[in-house]
């Protein structure tokens, strides 16, 4: 936003570590220190990266909005095959997100 450059949303599919997934719910910063790690042990891993159309918000943007609707949009919509960012993108993402977190809640998953 303040560089004036496109952002460009990627989304990476790949699994990791047991370990690394319980340091993600101990510690942010333990997590972090394992990523490097993760990267190098999946020699001759396959990853499925999507890559999305570029976007330039403008300036005034609230940027803690945007980080959240790009990561709602980046993590929920990209998968499905979406690859074009909107503000209906991110709603319609989150909205199915919710909706499948309440039938697994109901279900009693």
């Amino acid at each position: 936003l303040r560089n004036d450059a496109p952002l460009v949303p990627m989304h990476v599919r790949g699994v990791n570590s047991l370990l690394f997934y319980v340091l993600w719910c101990i510690n942010t910063e333990l997590k972090d220190m394992t990523l490097f790690r993760e990267l190098l042990n999946k020699h001759g891993a396959r990853y499925r990266i999507r890559v999305g159309e570029p976007l330039a918000p403008a300036r005034d943007t609230d940027a803690e909005a945007l980080t959240q609707a790009l990561r709602t949009f980046v993590t929920d919509a990209m998968p499905g095959g979406v690859t074009r960012f909107t503000s209906a993108s991110a709603s319609l993402a989150s909205a199915a997100s919710t909706s499948a977190s309440s039938m697994a809640e109901r279900s009693g998953r």
